[in-house]
């Protein structure tokens, strides 16, 4: 998935990817890829932050923390989301803070855009077959059985 903390999309389409997780877990693999669109003042923030929870092993808590709340996005906020966490406070500071992870996030936002050609989020692949926007489940599930069933393109 390449995804945008701050699109009322991606939002919109993490209850999708729960449902789809539950109903093939041992079918389904999800990564994410940071892909925070320009026009979205605050995502940056909130990638900054959900890459310093994956640096202590919290990084799909914080995905889940971003998305139910998409307004909170100031420092403060952020901070206390990696409280609920239970993440160290002074090294996630750091972590926001550091150029290492400003450059993990173009580097991913890079990949999406160039070796991807990703023009929107969420963007989501199975075996390849990109599906844009907040798509009904019903097609992911279409895909799914096809790619199951060994019937998708080569």
């Amino acid at each position: 998935m390449c995804g945008d903390f701050d699109c009322p999309y991606s939002k919109r389409s993490t209850a999708t990817l729960e449902q789809l997780l539950k109903d093939h877990k041992s079918d389904l693999a999800v990564y994410f890829r940071h892909h925070p669109l320009p026009m979205h003042q605050h995502a940056r923030a909130a990638h900054r932050a959900a890459v310093a929870a994956e640096n202590q092993g919290k990084f799909w808590d914080m995905f889940d923390l971003l998305y139910a709340d998409p307004k909170k996005r100031s420092d403060a906020e952020l901070e206390d989301m990696a409280k609920q966490l239970g993440l160290d406070i002074e090294r996630f500071r750091k972590d926001v803070a550091a150029q290492k992870t400003e450059e993990r996030i173009d580097e991913q936002l890079q990949f999406c855009e160039r070796d991807l050609d990703v023009r929107g989020t969420p963007t989501f692949f199975i075996n390849g077959r990109p599906l844009t926007g907040a798509i009904p489940i019903a097609n992911f599930e279409a895909i799914i059985q096809e790619e199951l069933a060994g019937k998708g393109p080569p």
